[in-house]
Protein backbone atom coordinates (compact mmCIF):
# COMPACT_ATOMS: atom_id res chain seq x y z
CA UNK A 1 0.00 0.00 0.00
CA UNK A 2 1.44 3.40 -0.86
CA UNK A 3 0.74 6.32 0.89
CA UNK A 4 -1.21 7.61 -1.40
CA UNK A 5 -3.70 5.13 -1.16
CA UNK A 6 -3.40 5.52 2.83
CA UNK A 7 -4.84 9.43 2.49
CA UNK A 8 -8.12 10.10 4.02
CA UNK A 9 -8.34 13.31 2.91
CA UNK A 10 -8.49 15.18 -0.40
CA UNK A 11 -5.40 16.78 -0.99
CA UNK A 12 -4.79 20.27 -3.18
CA UNK A 13 -1.39 20.26 -4.60
CA UNK A 14 0.05 23.63 -3.46
CA UNK A 15 3.99 24.65 -3.07
CA UNK A 16 3.88 27.13 -0.25
CA UNK A 17 7.14 27.87 1.85
CA UNK A 18 6.81 28.11 5.54
CA UNK A 19 8.79 28.41 8.48
CA UNK A 20 9.61 25.89 11.04
CA UNK A 21 8.84 27.83 14.89
CA UNK A 22 9.37 24.95 16.96
CA UNK A 23 10.32 21.26 16.86
CA UNK A 24 10.91 18.47 18.90
CA UNK A 25 12.16 14.74 18.27
CA UNK A 26 10.68 12.32 20.34
CA UNK A 27 13.34 11.71 22.33
CA UNK A 28 12.88 15.56 23.20
CA UNK A 29 15.99 17.02 21.26
CA UNK A 30 14.74 20.55 19.91
CA UNK A 31 16.63 22.51 17.22
CA UNK A 32 14.65 24.49 14.51
CA UNK A 33 16.89 26.45 12.92
CA UNK A 34 18.53 22.77 11.17
CA UNK A 35 14.76 22.97 9.43
CA UNK A 36 15.66 26.39 7.26
CA UNK A 37 14.50 25.04 3.60
CA UNK A 38 11.02 24.28 3.91
CA UNK A 39 7.93 24.06 1.94
CA UNK A 40 4.69 22.19 1.01
CA UNK A 41 3.86 19.43 -1.89
CA UNK A 42 0.40 19.22 -0.79
CA UNK A 43 -2.18 20.26 1.87
CA UNK A 44 -5.34 18.68 3.00
CA UNK A 45 -7.63 20.02 5.89
CA UNK A 46 -5.68 17.65 8.35
CA UNK A 47 -2.75 18.12 7.14
CA UNK A 48 0.25 18.59 4.22
CA UNK A 49 2.95 16.98 2.68
CA UNK A 50 6.34 18.69 3.29
CA UNK A 51 9.44 18.94 1.59
CA UNK A 52 12.70 19.49 3.81
CA UNK A 53 16.55 19.64 3.52
CA UNK A 54 17.32 17.23 6.49
CA UNK A 55 15.90 14.13 7.57
CA UNK A 56 12.92 14.64 10.58
CA UNK A 57 11.76 11.50 12.77
CA UNK A 58 8.33 10.05 12.76
CA UNK A 59 6.51 11.58 15.76
CA UNK A 60 8.53 14.86 15.76
CA UNK A 61 6.23 17.68 17.15
CA UNK A 62 6.72 20.96 14.88
CA UNK A 63 4.91 24.08 14.85
CA UNK A 64 5.03 25.89 11.32
CA UNK A 65 4.37 29.56 10.55
CA UNK A 66 2.92 29.83 6.88
CA UNK A 67 1.76 32.98 4.93
CA UNK A 68 -1.27 32.50 2.34
CA UNK A 69 -2.46 34.97 -0.12
CA UNK A 70 -6.18 34.46 1.39
CA UNK A 71 -5.32 36.05 5.21
CA UNK A 72 -3.15 38.60 6.27
CA UNK A 73 -1.33 37.06 8.72
CA UNK A 74 0.40 33.71 9.04
CA UNK A 75 -1.34 30.72 9.92
CA UNK A 76 0.44 28.94 12.84
CA UNK A 77 -0.19 24.99 12.99
CA UNK A 78 0.88 22.06 14.88
CA UNK A 79 1.53 18.62 13.92
CA UNK A 80 2.78 15.08 14.05
CA UNK A 81 5.46 13.96 11.94
CA UNK A 82 3.25 10.61 10.65
CA UNK A 83 5.98 9.37 8.19
CA UNK A 84 8.98 10.68 6.32
CA UNK A 85 11.26 9.11 3.42
CA UNK A 86 14.27 10.07 1.07
CA UNK A 87 14.06 11.00 -2.18
CA UNK A 88 16.32 8.57 -4.66
CA UNK A 89 17.19 10.72 -7.04
CA UNK A 90 18.04 13.68 -4.84
CA UNK A 91 19.29 12.14 -1.31
CA UNK A 92 19.15 15.99 0.07
CA UNK A 93 15.51 15.81 0.11
CA UNK A 94 13.49 14.61 2.51
CA UNK A 95 9.30 14.28 2.63
CA UNK A 96 7.20 14.02 5.62
CA UNK A 97 3.54 13.91 6.51
CA UNK A 98 2.62 16.45 8.66
CA UNK A 99 -0.51 15.53 10.84
CA UNK A 100 -2.08 18.83 12.52
CA UNK A 101 -2.81 18.03 16.21
CA UNK A 102 -6.73 18.17 16.99
CA UNK A 103 -7.99 20.90 19.93
CA UNK A 104 -4.30 22.70 20.17
CA UNK A 105 -5.03 25.79 21.38
CA UNK A 106 -2.89 29.06 20.77
CA UNK A 107 -2.44 27.47 16.84
CA UNK A 108 -4.61 28.12 13.67
CA UNK A 109 -5.46 24.53 13.25
CA UNK A 110 -9.09 24.82 12.94
CA UNK A 111 -9.01 28.05 10.79
CA UNK A 112 -6.26 26.36 8.45
CA UNK A 113 -9.28 23.47 8.43
CA UNK A 114 -11.70 25.88 7.25
CA UNK A 115 -9.43 27.28 4.53
CA UNK A 116 -8.56 24.53 2.96
CA UNK A 117 -12.53 22.93 3.37
CA UNK A 118 -13.50 26.01 1.18
CA UNK A 119 -10.49 26.15 -1.70
CA UNK A 120 -11.80 22.22 -2.08
CA UNK A 121 -14.91 23.84 -2.44
CA UNK A 122 -14.05 26.30 -4.58
CA UNK A 123 -15.42 29.44 -2.28
CA UNK A 124 -11.36 30.64 -1.59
Amino acid sequence: MTTKERRSETRLAEETTLQIQAYSTPEGQQDPSRLKAAKTVDISTKGMQIQLGVRVPVKSVMQLSMQTKHRPKPYVLTGEVRWTYQDHVDPKRHFVGFRLIENDQGSDNQEWQHYVDARLNNKA
